[in-house]
């Protein structure tokens, strides 16, 4: 399986402060190089297109997350949760199976909560911060997925985009109980109300998912400074033009900003190829 990513952050039009983070990386990355890891700040790996990997047997890493908790916490409790999941990732070295590696993506999630609240609870100035969480974790030509909050994963694929997370928030249980639409939604007072996030309670329960990659699948992470302005079909009218990842990632930022930059703004994009996969059939549920 071969890997085409590409992220980035943007503080938007009316925030001061850009607490979001993300994290592309080949989790079979060694010190000595090859592979691939981006963040926030890192530098071009070299060429005029996108990066491309192929992940080894520990699979490949993607992370969206939406820090909250003020000016001291949020972007705090974000890079906290980076660091903490690309630590607890690393593996042996040896091959991950399926069973192995979703296990492993539910304890980073455990881990990086508990790093989040230690953080808080030895500075009363970060009282209460914390941070979404959506992961992705890439293996063996299957996407497996944990999310904590509203950040969310997109799934392109034969012109369709899905959405493949569901809202942890209070907006979303009204939602799906018919009090509101869709439209109303956007503009809720109550839109960044999380039903949980981490560091904001000893426990921590990620929503585990798992399913299938197809030849030339794209998967989009992002915070809700993306998904709150921008519809489904605006999202996937960008991803339709030609273009590189890095096209498409710095076109959906404009976008967000156009329509008001009310909130940070961070997308990941990637693509995969492979001959090991499958050829794309109907929809992302077929």
């Amino acid at each position: 399986m071969r890997i085409r990513a590409w992220g980035r952050t943007d503080v938007g039009r009316v925030r001061n402060e850009n607490q979001d983070t993300f994290l592309v990386a080949d989790l079979s990355l060694k010190e000595e190089g090859g592979g691939l890891r981006l963040e926030p700040g890192s530098d071009h790996p070299g060429g005029d297109g996108d990066p491309v990997f192929s992940p080894g047997p520990q699979g490949a890493l993607l992370l969206v997350a939406d820090g909250m908790g003020g000016p001291a916490g949020g972007g705090r409790a974000s890079r906290l949760t980076r660091m903490a999941v690309a630590s607890a990732m690393k593996g042996d070295g040896g091959p991950r199976t399926p069973e192995g590696f979703a296990a492993d993506l539910r304890r980073a999630v455990e881990a990086a909560n508990l790093r989040v609240r230690r953080e808080a609870s030895g500075d009363p100035r970060l009282t209460g911060m914390g941070t979404t969480l959506t992961l992705a974790g890439l293996l063996d030509g299957h996407l497996f997925l944990a999310q904590v909050g509203d950040s969310r994963a997109y799934l392109f694929r034969n012109g369709e985009l899905a959405q493949l997370t569901r809202d942890q928030s209070v907006v979303q249980e009204l939602l799906d109980q018919g009090a509101i639409s869709e439209a109303q939604a956007r503009t809720s007072p109550q839109r960044h109300v999380l039903l949980q996030a981490l560091g904001t309670s000893a426990e921590v329960r990620p929503v585990l998912t798992a399913q299938e990659l197809r030849r030339g699948d794209l998967l989009l992470l992002c915070s809700d400074g993306l998904s709150g302005p921008l519809s489904v079909d605006k999202i996937s009218r960008i991803l339709e033009k030609p273009g590189s990842l890095q096209d498409h990632c710095a076109a959906l930022v404009d976008a967000a900003n156009a329509a008001g930059g009310q909130d940070n703004i961070t997308v990941v994009l990637a693509s995969v190829e492979g001959e090991d996969l499958r050829p794309p059939s109907g929809s992302v549920s077929e």
